[in-house]
């Protein structure tokens, strides 16, 4: 589940507790779902997001800012999350 990929990225950089993240992000599942909104974007261009993303706002340089929740209503901005995790996560996404 993306979702459950999402979680993953803030657990790597450890932006929350376990019960925190796993709540988390059944919460944001829940919603998405209540919504019909989608959990997963199987038609998205992977390169066309990394390439996207490069010239995000929140880029620095040649590295960018994540935002992590570490719970409902308080994120944390990080720039040292793994490309590879980054990769990971996005086609976890696109699956």
């Amino acid at each position: 589940m993306a979702i459950q990929t999402l979680e993953e990225l803030t657990r790597a950089m450890e932006a929350s507790s376990p019960q925190q993240r796993i709540a988390l992000a059944q919460r944001q599942e829940a919603v998405l779902r209540k919504f019909s909104l989608p959990v997963i974007c199987p038609e998205v261009d992977l390169a066309r997001v990394e390439a996207a993303m490069s010239l995000d706002k929140k880029a620095v340089g040649s590295s960018l800012r994540w935002v992590l929740l570490e719970e409902v209503g308080r994120a944390v901005t990080r720039t040292d999350v793994p490309q590879e995790l980054a990769q990971r996560v996005l086609r976890e996404l696109a699956r």
